[in-house]
């Protein structure tokens, strides 16, 4: 009997999880892995309504990897709509890390939950 309630807990909890995505959470796109990033990364945090920094710079063309933290309350999340980047849904303490390619000019970034979250990637000259 205690495997039966096991796999219907487990059943309900995806019919949830799955029913939660449709309202709000925000899937990851690109290269995101969740969890801290090495030494090297730009470390962004996530803050309710603020991203600290709200720059980040980097060279036209090449790799950058951010990893994100969200010391907010409320979820949050990265995203660079022009070049399909997303850290998808991060709750309070979560933590993704992001690779993409610098954009040749300047683009902005966003958490979508939040109207006014911005920041902006600035390339560099190689």
């Amino acid at each position: 009997m205690g495997m039966r309630k096991s796999i219907a807990a487990a059943a309900l909890a995806l019919g949830a999880a799955l029913l939660g995505a449709c309202g709000g959470e925000v899937a990851a796109s690109g290269n995101v892995t969740r969890g801290a990033a090495s030494e090297d990364a730009v470390k962004l945090v996530a803050r309710d309504n603020e991203f600290d920094p709200v720059k980040i710079t980097g060279r036209a063309g090449e790799e950058v990897t951010v990893e994100v933290t969200n010391e907010g309350d409320a979820p949050h999340n990265f995203v660079v709509e022009e070049i399909d980047v997303s850290s998808g849904t991060l709750e309070s303490d979560e933590i993704a890390t992001v690779k993409f390619v610098m954009p040749d000019s300047s683009t902005e970034f966003v958490c979508t939950f939040h109207g006014g979250m911005t920041g902006e990637l600035v390339p560099e000259e190689a």
